[in-house]
């Protein structure tokens, strides 16, 4: 179940990116995150992947290819 969080952060901060790009956004279009709904949803779905543990899964990944490819 813990598994989970990483994939539930994720979308989580896609779904706040989103609705920040619709709800407040940045009507200029001069706004870097906000003024586009991929960046926006694509930077929050990435705070959400390490908020919600994802840290884990790449500590994770780490090893298994330090095991796998060490001398």
């Amino acid at each position: 179940m813990s598994q989970l969080k990483p994939i539930g952060g994720t979308l989580a901060g896609v779904a706040f990116g989103l609705a920040y790009y619709k709800l407040i956004g940045c009507t200029t279009g001069t706004c870097w995150i906000s003024g586009d709904p991929f960046l926006s949803g694509g930077y929050w779905g990435f705070a959400g992947f390490f908020l919600g543990g994802g840290i884990r899964w790449v500590h994770a990944a780490r090893e298994l290819v330090e095991r796998r490819f060490a001398g």
